[in-house]
């Protein structure tokens, strides 16, 4: 956290805070039954880890979620993410078991390594048509994810990106993977001969 605190009243379990500089919000600060607002201005949130969140709702104006920030919360059921985010670290969402669908906003250009890996009840993930890379691990041992479209800008997977997906039986994917080297990188990322494929038409 930065020099700017944020405090919380006695006679409450909700948090009030003061107009803030932007500044990085440490969610592990508060006990899971507290309820607490993150303030005007925050950039960074992290620390989450582990807690016992049903639901999060992640205010305009966060950028940035760091690396392990939400992971382990076994309870998150839904999670929403501002348009204002730019960067979600690696293994941010990892184990969320309870968590069923994500939308990932426009700003967002790379899902970092393990960012969703053993999510096993993740069965809708809406990737935005900017994204450029998809990680190492990024949605591995997904149990109940079913079918993925992969955005046209999308040059990279990243290896076992989809590793362990049990169930996943459908991969729609830009017309450029088409070449030999991306099959190579397909199956590297776990997206293999069981799957079936479709490649969109050049435009």
């Amino acid at each position: 956290m930065t020099d700017d605190r944020i405090e919380k009243e006695e006679r409450t379990n909700q948090l009030e805070p003061e107009e803030l500089n932007p500044c990085t919000v440490i969610c592990m600060a508060f006990r899971p039954e507290e309820l607490f607002s993150i303030p005007a201005g925050t950039k960074i949130l992290e620390g989450c880890r582990g807690q016992d969140y049903q639901e999060a709702g992640i205010p305009d104006g966060v950028e940035i979620l760091a690396n392990w920030a939400f992971a382990q919360c076994g309870r998150l059921e839904w999670v929403r993410l501002p348009q204002t985010l730019r960067i979600i670290g690696e293994h941010a969402f990892r184990e969320c078991i309870s968590l069923a669908e994500i939308t990932i906003p426009d700003g967002v250009k790379e899902i970092r390594g393990g960012t969703f890996s053993g999510c096993s009840a993740l069965g809708t993930v809406t990737l935005p048509p900017g994204l450029r890379e998809i990680g190492a691990y990024a949605f591995s041992c997904c149990d109940s994810l079913r079918e993925i479209v992969i955005p046209d800008g999308v040059q990279t997977l990243g290896r076992g990106a989809f590793e362990g997906c049990s169930a996943l039986c459908r991969a729609e994917l830009p017309a450029s993977f088409r070449a030999p080297k991306k099959q190579e990188m397909l199956d590297a990322a776990g997206i293999r001969e069981n799957i079936r494929v479709y490649r969109r038409e050049s435009t």
